[in-house]
């Protein structure tokens, strides 16, 4: 591992270090409208709290409680004339709802949605940027705001706003219907006013000041107590800057957060802490390792120091690869170690080799995904890569060059089924001709979700959601090309509810029926002149015999066109030696299609290199006449371990008795065949 891994130097970037001339960093204001009444906003805040403590720092949060649906709500009834106000500023009629640097997002659904809005607006820099001075006792709050111009400007209507907040509410019973009990950073007083004050024009450099002062009310936490304070344009709703008098500290990484790596090859990345406030900061710096390979190396040792105010360091991590072809996904974090609700700021960096012949979306997590799923490919010594929403988003950036060769998303039964960065891959992977297989039961409750996920579903799948079917089972629709499974019980991990599915334009055929009445259809594949797919309307870990389960994977890959042709589903156990099975039928007559054909089947057996790894072997297999003349050659290739079958067509043979001989290094095995018409 190279010396620089895991070394810190102070770097004394200040706060003019910015990503263009008149920008600095900004820092994003989420103000949040909820209700101890409102049950959907129970749902919403977790979703909202979870992405909070992972980015704050990056964003900070500010949450009115509105009048309705319950009035009885006593954070807003501690302070109605606030709260009213900022509900009637942004027009808010429904709850819950968030708003990004002043822009409504609605309802918190998602965090890696937030996480991209959060991106956005850091992205755009800002032209002030805003210091906060505090003295915060029993009995009151008292602060300065200074808001400082590093470019030119004159925007009527600017105006500087602050708030007094308590960054944690407890109650020891719920004050509302939704039994919620804690309340992030709620709204208790906002200074001078709601309607704030008009900044005036400012020139680079220039410093606009304002003192403010407000006693601690009766039911405040004085101990808990914050200040918020943001520049928002009254015209646009757009708030340009915001900050809080806490330190808040972010990691700015110096290389992208997905890059290709190559194996057997070393690694360092460099990454840069801030802390942009004016006061100093206790920080610990840590990482945790998502997905790292068993033989590529990684070793970061925690980092704690204190960083001056206006001040950064350096630090860099690094990581060697070996022979896998497989990724590495990291997770940095930043903490400041007296902020007591320990909340991080986290950076993800994600490595990936190419040629990956399967990359797996993993929404489920489930059993038989982990440890049944991997030795299956492992067996097949098939390339995997295991990767979550978060890392989904990487690759549907950097899909170009990477060569995929298949995709599965397994949703099992999670809802929602995927995100919009796992269908923007999909319908990536589809449109550069990539097959992907969709199974889960649950897959059509999110297709309306949004846009993208409507028309990966309609157009992409080909596929109509008819109603939810209760079977236990599924069997084969005769005929279809895919699979030769023929029938298998769902009883896994939960309830089973199959989807019922149809054809949507008429491209999509049927795969699987449910065991129940009416033949109802619930697997179909697409197959057209640029894409091919397979979308199970079950959870393909449902299926309860292993050997079934390994089946219907292997025939999917085999369709995918991932497996040699001549590659039969491997035995339940790999084999630890050559064997070459007596052809059938023999005798062999022409068939039904007027050809004289028989199958011979063989295996290969693990062979270990070195390091325990296993490799090809040659195979040579050929066809011999009665005096030993050669008279055609079957197979002639390095294969990798397993089982396979060879079909020889004799058309053009005359009746008699023939030889094949199978070869791999000093193992020479001959049987007798008869082809008699």
């Amino acid at each position: 591992m190279d010396k620089f891994l895991n070394k810190i130097v102070l770097v004394g970037i200040l706060l003019l270090a910015s990503a263009s001339f008149g920008q600095v960093r900004r820092i994003v204001l989420m103000e949040v409208a909820t209700n101890s009444g409102c049950g959907n906003c129970a749902v919403s805040n977790e979703i909202m709290n979870n992405f909070y403590k992972e980015n704050f720092g990056g964003v900070i949060s500010l949450r009115y409680h509105a009048a309705w649906p319950d009035i009885s709500d006593p954070m807003y009834a501690d302070n109605p004339v606030d709260n009213d106000a900022r509900t009637n500023y942004y027009g808010v009629t429904y709850t819950p709802q968030y708003f990004m640097d002043g822009a409504s997002k609605g309802a918190a659904d998602d965090e890696e949605r937030m996480l991209s809005e959060m991106q956005s607006e850091l992205d755009k820099g800002s032209p002030l940027w805003i210091d906060i001075y505090s003295n915060i006792s029993p009995d009151s709050v008292k602060f300065t705001v200074s808001v400082k111009s590093f470019a030119n400007f004159n925007i009527p209507g600017l105006k500087l706003r602050t708030s007094i907040i308590e960054r944690l509410k407890h109650y020891d019973v719920p004050p509302g219907s939704n039994g919620e009990t804690e309340f992030p950073d709620v709204m208790r007083k906002m200074l001078p006013d709601f309607n704030g004050l008009t900044l005036p024009p400012l020139s680079v450099g220039d410093s606009a000041n304002y003192s403010f002062a407000y006693p601690v009310a009766s039911g405040w936490n004085w101990k808990d107590l914050a200040v918020v304070a943001w520049t928002q344009n009254d015209s646009t709703k757009e708030v340009l800057q915001a900050n809080i008098n806490i330190p808040t500290v972010i990691i700015v990484p110096e290389q992208p957060d997905f890059i290709q790596v190559n194996r057997n090859s070393v690694y360092n990345e460099t990454y840069i802490v801030r802390n942009e406030n004016n006061k100093p900061a206790g920080i610990t710096i840590n990482v945790e390792a998502n997905a790292i390979p068993a033989g590529w190396s990684h070793d970061f040792q925690p980092v704690s120091t204190v960083l001056p105010p206006h001040d950064s360091l350096l630090f860099a991590d690094g990581f060697t690869t070996d022979s896998t072809n497989s990724i590495i996904s990291l997770q940095y974090r930043v903490s400041n170690n007296e902020d007591y609700l320990h909340y991080d700021y986290r950076k993800s960096f994600f490595g990936a080799t190419k040629n990956q012949d399967v990359v797996i979306l993993n929404k489920n997590n489930s059993v038989p995904v982990n440890t049944a799923l991997f030795p299956f490919l492992d067996s097949l010594r098939l390339g995997y890569a295991s990767i979550g929403s978060f890392d989904s988003r990487h690759w549907a950036s950097e899909l170009e060059g990477l060569n995929i060769k298949s995709a599965v998303l397994f949703s099992g039964n999670s809802y929602p089924a995927y995100k919009k960065s796992d269908i923007e891959f999909l319908i990536g992977l589809q449109d550069s001709g990539i097959p992907v297989l969709i199974t889960g039961q649950k897959i059509s409750y999110s297709r309306t979700d949004f846009s993208e996920a409507t028309d990966f579903y309609d157009n992409y799948l080909d596929a109509r959601f008819i109603a939810p079917d209760s079977g236990s089972g599924i069997y084969s629709i005769s005929g279809n090309p895919v699979t030769q499974l023929t029938d298998a019980v769902l009883n896994g991990y939960y309830p089973s509810l199959l989807e019922n599915i149809s054809s949507r334009n008429g491209n999509s055929s049927p795969i699987f029926a449910s065991d129940t009445a009416n033949n109802k259809t619930v697997a179909l594949f697409n197959e057209t002149a640029n894409f091919k797919n397979i979308y199970l309307g079950f959870g393909i870990e449902q299926i309860e015999n292993r050997r079934k389960r390994e089946l219907l994977f292997h025939d999917i890959f085999k369709w995918f066109g991932l497996l040699q042709p001549d590659l039969v589903a491997p035995r339940d156990e790999i084999p630890t030696h050559f064997s070459l099975s007596q052809n059938y039928p023999n005798p062999f007559p022409k068939n039904a299609g007027g050809n004289p054909v028989t199958a011979i089947q063989y295996t290969v057996p693990v062979v270990r290199t070195g390091d325990g790894s296993p490799r090809q072997q040659s195979v040579m297999l050929k066809v011999y006449d009665m005096l030993g003349r050669e008279i055609t050659t079957l197979v002639n290739k390095r294969q990798s371990p397993g089982k396979y079958k060879v079909i020889f067509n004799a058309d053009n043979l005359p009746n008699g008795i023939y030889f094949y001989r199978f070869q791999s290094g000093k193992i020479n095995i001959t049987k007798k065949m008869i082809i008699l018409r």
